[in-house]
């Protein structure tokens, strides 16, 4: 194990313990922490505000410990767990146990011939592809396609490229829609709200994975 100090956004020095294969620098460079890191610091300091209900004992983010960590092709980071010690100075802590991924995006296809009305549904057939997926057991597993996004990447762009590189399609940015922020704006935001990333938390007793969908 190795130990480095995290300052950045931080209302104290915060202790990483990290494994060996992962330096401060690629943990501080993988987005999914990043986003993970300033958004629960964001959580935290909505604390302050007296009418919050943990206002009069106030959870603290005291350590982090890097449990393990899975690397792509080519040294990218991909996956990374690690354990989150939370808690307030009457003892009491909040479960810690986080699978950092980062966002995904879905496609749902559908296909249609030129000479039927767009009304109809006759004639509509839906996109999936097959893929192996050990974690599900499968060789062949059906689904839509999907992607994981990057911090650089816009939704569309993250969209069209992998439908390009799942299907061979290829479908201009500006044609895909957004359906999770369509859905989120009939939501509406409240004022004192969190702010957190836009998607759907499949897991988020355990995962930051959050997706999004697209027509």
């Amino acid at each position: 194990m190795s130990s480095f100090t995290i300052d950045e956004g931080a209302a104290a020095p915060l202790t990483v313990n990290s494994t060996p294969d992962l330096s401060k620098d690629q943990l501080l460079g993988f987005p999914a922490f990043k986003i993970w890191l300033s958004t629960l610091q964001r959580s935290l300091a909505r604390q302050r505000n007296a009418s919050h209900e943990f206002h009069s004992a106030p959870y603290v983010l005291r350590k982090i410990d890097i449990q393990a960590v899975d690397f792509f092709k080519g040294g990218r980071l991909g996956f990374l767990k690690l354990k989150a010690e939370v808690s307030n100075d009457k003892g009491e802590t909040l479960p810690g146990s986080v699978f950092l991924r980062g966002g995904s995006v879905g496609m749902l296809l559908i296909l249609q011939p030129d000479d039927i009305p767009a009304s109809s549904e006759d004639g509509k057939r839906v996109i999936l592809t097959i893929q192996p997926r050990i974690p599900a057991g499968s060789l062949a597993f059906p689904e839509i396609p999907a992607g994981m996004l990057d911090e650089s990447g816009t939704f569309a762009g993250g969209a069209a490229k992998e439908i390009q590189e799942e299907t061979g399609l290829t479908i201009p940015q500006d044609e895909l829609i957004d359906m999770t922020s369509l859905a989120l704006g009939l939501l509406g935001e409240h004022e004192d709200g969190e702010t957190l990333q836009k998607g759907v938390y499949p897991s988020p007793g355990g995962s930051d994975e959050k997706g999004r969908r697209s027509p």
